[in-house]
């Protein structure tokens, strides 16, 4: 809760260019977002910020509050940082530590080259952006509404037309509101993608019910999942 509260009051006072404020005007600005907080909690937070560098109680001035320069750097790190809603994508190939073992390194680091360059342009033509290379795989993130079947699908054919192997995949997807930091995602929801593509078998979606994927063949279950308390209800369909 402090945190939350700290980080309301720092985004705040830099988003709305506020020099100077005093607490029950810096109140009024944080609005619903922290409806419950009293003046005594915003003090005591307001202290905390300041112990820690970060904001200037004027005690002469009524209390006015303003952000120290180390402040408003803090700020614009945390503005960076924001929940988003996306569907995170992540893909593997199947059986790739057997390749490499069977056909070398060279020819694993030439696949991984191919899949990376289709993989790019396809989720832009999906409107979608590559995250991280993930070894035989990656992450990406594209538009709650993408259609992941063309898309997985896609890469699969394209893959399988410019390699001499006929690849097989595991995916997963999710749709939630990871974090997102510069251009990398974290959170909850990029945790349990990857739990997923861990499940995923050959030339398998798996996927939550936020995805809505229209196509016979669907076989649903609630499950339990390595790291998360509650079973989820999770879908899987071959690709």
């Amino acid at each position: 809760m402090k945190q939350s509260i700290r980080r309301d009051i720092l985004l705040a006072l830099d988003e709305n260019n506020l020099e100077a404020i005093t607490g029950f005007e810096l109140i009024s600005v944080l609005g619903d977002g922290q409806s419950n907080l009293s003046a005594a909690n915003l003090l005591a937070n307001l202290l905390e910020l300041e112990e820690l560098g970060l904001v200037v109680l004027d005690r002469k001035r009524r209390y006015l509050i303003s952000l120290t320069d180390k402040g408003k750097d803090t700020a614009k790190e945390l503005n960076l940082a924001k929940q988003t809603e996306a569907m995170l994508i992540m893909v593997d190939l199947v059986s790739f530590t057997t390749f490499t073992d069977n056909f070398g390194d060279v020819a694993a680091k030439d696949t991984i080259e191919v899949l990376m360059k289709l993989s790019k342009k396809l989720l832009a033509q999906h409107k979608s952006n590559l995250i991280k290379h993930l070894g035989d795989g990656f992450l990406a993130a594209g538009p709650s509404n993408l259609d992941i079947l063309k898309l997985v699908r896609n890469i699969r054919s394209e893959l399988s037309n410019q390699t001499s192997v006929k690849w097989q995949l595991h995916a997963a997807c999710h749709v939630g509101m990871p974090i997102k930091y510069k251009s990398d995602y974290f959170g909850r929801d990029v945790n349990l993608v990857a739990r997923l593509c861990e499940l995923s078998g050959a030339d398998e979606l798996v996927f939550t019910d936020q995805v809505k994927v229209s196509e016979p063949g669907v076989i649903s279950s609630f499950i339990n999942i390595k790291g998360f308390k509650d079973a989820i209800a999770v879908s899987k369909l071959k690709i």
